[in-house]
């Protein structure tokens, strides 16, 4: 029996101490936009990491990548038993080595296969029911985004890594490139994470981007902030990159140095 805990509390301890098995971690939910016209693309993210067990922090969630920026979404960090899954450190270390959007999409997507697998695996062992509701929740993904300028186009990459609700038949990847040349007055863009109040706003509003790239994509993070404020949350980090070369709109002090260059 565990004496003199509220349920609200009883439940994150469960969480902590049976879900994962000796106390792992899940860092969950972000809303992360990248927006592009044929002169521009701007990546806006916001900063709340919400843990299954209801505890919240602040993070950095958008990475320089040599001349790009990646930023991720979902299952960023996951702590199984004595398995851990981290996204982030995965990142630094392919964005070691140079090479071009493909390139770095490719090594980056290769590295976390194999490690997302695992903990997955580990995960739906230990227990197969807060894992399938975790898939049919759409919760047991990881998303990323690779934005930046190539042969004078600036481009969006993206990657899915979706794990299925039988892990045993090996994670789905999905993906996505635009870097077709846009009209002057073209924009094309790419929501991950939470966005489900912003596809109804751009859907109804197609003038919207008249604001300007950076205006609009700090506009949308903060709508979806407001809409869903328990999962996503502010600071709102911008960073927006032409062909003169990248400069950070906003960014918080703790994602601010040298370090945070290469590996968060």
């Amino acid at each position: 029996m565990i004496i003199g805990l509220s349920s609200k509390s009883l439940r994150m301890f469960l969480t902590a101490a049976i879900l994962y098995g000796a106390g792992g971690s899940q860092a969950t939910a972000t809303t992360i936009v990248a927006v592009r016209n044929s002169q521009e693309v701007v990546l806006a993210a916001d900063s709340k990491d919400r843990q299954l067990d209801e505890t919240t922090s602040v993070s950095c969630k958008i990475f320089s990548c040599g001349n790009y920026f990646i930023a991720i979404a979902g299952v960023r960090e996951l702590r199984v038993g004595k398995l851990e899954f981290n996204a982030p450190m995965l990142v630094g270390q392919a964005c070691q080595t140079p090479g071009n959007a493909t390139e770095i999409m490719t090594r980056l997507t290769d590295s976390l296969i194999q490690p997302f697998t695992h903990v997955m695996s580990e995960w739906a062992s230990i227990n197969p029911t807060r894992y399938r509701q975790s898939v049919e929740k759409k919760e047991a993904y990881l998303n990323i985004l690779l934005v930046g300028f190539e042969q004078e186009t600036p481009l969006i990459v993206e990657r899915d890594v979706i794990a299925p609700a039988v892990i045993s038949s090996g994670v789905v990847i999905h993906s996505l490139t635009q870097n077709d040349k846009l009209p002057a007055a073209g924009v094309s863009y790419v929501f991950i994470g939470r966005h489900e109040g912003i596809d109804e706003f751009v859907r109804s509003r197609r003038a919207f981007w008249g604001l300007g790239l950076i205006e609009g994509a700090k506009f949308l993070v903060s709508y979806e902030i407001a809409d869903i404020p328990d999962l996503v949350g502010p600071p709102i980090d911008v960073v927006s990159i032409t062909k003169e070369g990248p400069k950070w709109v906003q960014r918080k002090a703790q994602c601010q140095g040298p370090r945070k260059k290469a590996v968060p």
